[in-house]
């Protein structure tokens, strides 16, 4: 659309202010992580790795929040994009190929 970029999408927040939009969000997410290790009959501390993939685990609060469930593991940063891009790429390929 003529006139609308990136300066037209842009917005400031204090991290107080993300942490009120997606806490929730956030807060499901290790939830559901805690009762998945548990249905592995396993805990936090036998997690070796924790693989962090897609534009969100960028954000601060996710790697803190990741650091804290499993103090132990080695916290492992994928192509923040590129694999989340693969994986739209190769589900649209088995739905339209």
């Amino acid at each position: 659309m003529p006139g609308v970029g990136q300066e037209a999408l842009a917005c400031s927040l204090t991290d107080d202010q993300l942490q009120g939009i997606v806490g929730g969000a956030v807060e499901k997410i290790f939830g559901r992580m805690g009762e998945v290790v548990a249905e592995a009959g396993l805990g936090a501390g036998d997690i070796g790795a924790v693989f962090l993939t897609g534009g969100s685990s960028l954000m601060p609060m996710i790697r803190q929040r990741t650091q804290r469930a499993f103090p132990a593991s080695e916290i492992v940063h994928g192509d923040a994009f590129a694999s989340v891009g693969l994986r739209l790429t190769l589900a649209a390929r088995s739905v339209f190929v």
